[in-house]
């Protein structure tokens, strides 16, 4: 799992210096951990990571080292959503890279949600995440890209079918289903559920589209972040979903408002709390 990249894609940092420059502020000013040791085929591995700053979203840095005695090797560095949701959740799978000792997880809730997810502290609970098994995992997402839905009306009715149905008088019980308003819309969809899509996408890539409930914004490291709560699921049983959103990411122009229908393409994060 190559996730690198995010730097550039959801965060203005993607210089070489700048970005080296942060990774070894998080090392000299951010939270450690307490080591985790595993025992591998190999031998022994101990985990630890730093986190900083102490916000809603931070900067992570995963260590890796076989004894004591060994300098840490970073293994990952990303932005790294502290703040979320909680939710119970059932785990499905496990997609695990051994060299980085990442995992995306997929999972669903209890009312058949399907959750897929990238977990930045997958590497301290491997020994007790198993499939069919539930915990409660704290989930939000980072935003690649957030518009605000156009006003347009949106048809899920083909059109050869809307004219038989005109000339046959059956139009009206087929015409709330022609008639759908753009900026009405609630979505969430796993891009991997998603087929011929014209681009790229990993497993733990999201589409939401729904309504701002709750906006504030924060400065991380000279740039504004919006964090944006929002509901997901079913409309009886709603999930709510925090998105925190760079200034650069949004749509230019746009200033994200409570009560605004916005769609949004996401990096889903979630990591166990229980």
């Amino acid at each position: 799992m190559k996730h690198g990249n995010h730097w550039e894609s959801v965060l203005n940092i993607g210089e070489e210096g700048v970005l080296s420059t942060l990774l070894k502020k998080i090392l000299q000013q951010g939270k450690p951990s307490d080591p985790k040791t595993y025992s591998f085929r190999e031998g022994n591995k101990i985990f630890k990571y730093y986190t900083y700053p102490e916000k809603n979203l931070r900067f992570i840095n995963v260590g890796m080292r076989n004894n004591q005695s060994e300098p840490l090797e970073i293994i990952n560095s990303i932005p790294f959503c502290y703040a979320g949701t909680d939710i119970f959740l059932k785990i499905d799978e496990v997609y695990v890279d051994n060299e980085t000792h990442e995992a995306i997880i997929e999972s669903s809730t209890v009312d058949g949600i399907k959750i897929n997810f990238y977990d930045p502290l997958f590497f301290m609970n491997m020994d007790v995440y198993m499939k069919d098994t539930f915990r409660i995992f704290r989930i939000a997402g980072l935003a690649y890209s957030l518009f605000k839905t156009k006003p347009e009306t949106i048809s899920l009715v083909d059109e050869k079918v809307l004219k038989e149905a005109e000339l046959d008088g059956s139009i009206e019980h087929l015409r709330i289903l022609s008639e759908l308003k753009s900026e009405n819309g609630i979505a969430f969809y796993n891009l991997s559920d998603m087929t011929d899509l014209p681009y790229n996408y990993n497993l733990d890539d999201c589409f939401v589209q729904s309504f701002i409930e709750e906006v504030s914004d924060f400065e991380l490291e000279g740039q504004k972040i919006y964090q944006l709560k929002l509901s997901i699921g079913d409309f009886e049983k709603p999930i709510k979903l925090f998105i925190y959103a760079a200034e650069k990411i949004i749509e230019s122009g746009y200033k994200p408002q409570v009560g605004d229908n916005v769609y949004s393409y996401i990096w889903m994060q979630g990591y166990s709390t229980h």
